[in-house]
């Protein structure tokens, strides 16, 4: 009997290897299933491509809109109408156009349209804005920024001699205005077909 008994043990100990083994297995594949539909829930859902006739139809909405050289030039009219009316708030404060104009593409169902948002130059001020005139200055910028259709404000930095502020729309359109050693201004406009495209 005893012999019998030995000769069980290894068999039972194979059986219970064996089933340890098979739950470590499905443990396993259930925590990689786990994780892979966890990684698909929380990536953003990729929107299927949009085909040429819905691209077509997009430019054709640009295409009333203007060129994106007609937007620059009415963005900087107002960018500079804007720096105009700031030095006269701040008694010999100068200013001047810095950088390039500048391309990027559009965002959103736009961003597959040959469509542009244009960055403008910057102004650059010769100094700081300073503190008791900052509210009346960024009311100025606010102000053309509606001209621009850009209302929500956003303060990167609100700080007693620095301040930095976008005024922008959600559909693109931003002036960033800020100071600190110097003040600054510049705009992105929202989305239009380059002459050439029209």
């Amino acid at each position: 009997m005893s012999e019998q008994s030995e000769s069980q043990r290894p068999s039972r100990w194979r059986i219970v290897g064996w089933t340890v083994g098979v739950i470590a297995v499905v443990a396993a594949v259930a925590a990689i299933v786990f994780f892979v539909w966890l990684s698909n829930a929380l990536s953003p859902k990729q929107e299927p491509p949009m085909n040429p006739d819905q691209v077509a139809a997009l430019e054709n909405d640009l295409r009333a809109k203007g060129s994106a050289e007609e937007a620059l030039a009415r963005y900087e009219s107002v960018l500079e109408q804007t720096a105009n009316g700031i030095t006269d708030l701040v008694p010999g404060l100068t200013w001047r156009w810095n950088r390039e104009v500048n391309h990027v593409s559009c965002a959103g169902p736009l961003m597959e349209t040959r469509g542009v948002q244009v960055l403008t130059r910057h102004i650059v001020f010769d100094g700081p804005i300073p503190d008791d005139v900052w509210p009346q200055a960024l009311q100025l910028v606010r102000d053309s920024a509606a001209k621009l259709g850009a209302f929500e404000v956003h303060y990167y930095v609100d700080e007693p001699g620095r301040h930095d502020v976008a005024v922008f729309a959600n559909d693109g359109p931003e002036v960033r205005f800020g100071t600190w050693k110097a003040a600054s201004l510049s705009a992105r406009s929202d989305c239009y077909l380059k002459q050439e495209d029209l």
